[in-house]
């Protein structure tokens, strides 16, 4: 993730301290296996995959970990937009450096 004022490759930020926007690759769509991927997350035999947030401030910054997300909806196509829960809230410093509302 990086700050709007280096130029954001992804329109990923917190949207509150447990849900997170994020962006997929520009080649995933509902319609990809990677796409279907996030979307059936955890649902069956056919998908036992589980996700982990992984976010930086900026490119030169480490990438900090979030903890377990959960899928929750999504819009767009190729990139997808979005939405998990995560399992457990942001800290408060956190919370600020990825909210969308930073820098205001």
């Amino acid at each position: 993730m990086s700050s709007p004022r280096e130029g954001v490759a992804y329109g990923d930020y917190a949207i509150s301290p447990e849900r997170f926007h994020w962006q997929s690759q520009n080649s995933a769509g509902s319609s990809t296996p990677v796409g279907r991927r996030y979307i059936n997350q955890g649902d069956g035999p056919d998908s036992p995959w589980t996700f982990q947030l992984f976010v930086q401030e900026t490119k030169d910054h480490a990438f900090r970990a979030c903890g377990p997300v959960i899928f929750l909806d999504y819009r767009g196509e190729k990139p997808m937009s979005i939405t998990w829960r995560l399992q457990y809230p942001l800290p408060p410093r956190l919370y600020e450096a990825f909210s969308v509302l930073r820098g205001q």
